[in-house]
């Protein structure tokens, strides 16, 4: 069962990963390099990138199913290795719009390569695949 709910959380963060942080990129890419966020598009930019953070770090550190882990991050290798197969088909799947637009700049500097790499560590770990002793009792409530 927590494999499941690890394959539905996996498909979830998709998008959300690809979204937040595209959107939150071209948010705040304009922005001077130790100037403060003044306005509040930028402060939302930031907002958004934190969030995928967040959830970047609750699917890492968490004993979810490595599955949570694993569809985005074969989302986001897959898509940089279609960058280096070929760049303007690659480049072409981003949508329209300010969320398109960070995607592929995210993608054409290699961020999206280093999310998928971290994202598929939790995959390579045994001790994530296996259920916690307390869990595999007897089946009664009181182990």
């Amino acid at each position: 069962m927590r494999h499941l709910g690890g394959f539905i959380l996996g498909i979830i963060a998709v998008p959300i990963v690809l979204y937040g942080t595209g959107w939150g990129y071209a948010r705040t890419r304009g922005l001077a390099v130790g100037a403060s966020p003044a306005s509040t598009p930028e402060l939302l930019g930031y907002a958004a990138l934190g969030g995928v953070g967040l959830l970047i770090g609750l699917i890492l550190a968490t004993r979810v199913s490595p599955l949570a882990a694993f569809l985005p991050a074969a989302a986001l290798l897959a898509w940089t290795g279609a960058l280096f197969w070929d760049a303007q088909r690659a480049s072409g799947w981003a949508p329209g719009g300010a969320a398109g637009s960070g995607m592929s700049a995210l993608l054409a500097s290699g961020v999206y390569g280093l999310l998928g790499v971290a994202l598929l560590l939790p995959l390579l770990m045994p001790r994530r695949w296996r259920r916690r002793e307390e869990d595999a009792g007897d089946g009664t409530f009181f182990n």
